[in-house]
């Protein structure tokens, strides 16, 4: 029982932190979206997919934000 508590906390602050980073990505403005990206990330080949995901915007709020 006790490490099903310990699950669900788990996966609570998981919850919490994904959606808090994508909160404060959506506050931003799209010039700020990209510097905090390149920041990250650097830039991009052209002929990568340079698609952000969920977990490429957590790690730009862990790095920048939280």
């Amino acid at each position: 029982m006790e490490n099903n508590n310990l699950k669900n906390k788990q996966q609570c602050a998981i919850h919490d932190v994904r959606r808090s980073a994508l909160n404060w990505w959506n506050k931003l403005d799209k010039w700020k979206q990209r510097t905090i990206e390149r920041e990250t990330f650097g830039d991009g080949e052209p002929w990568e997919d340079n698609t952000l995901v969920d977990a490429d915007i957590i790690t730009m709020y862990k790095q920048h934000y939280a």
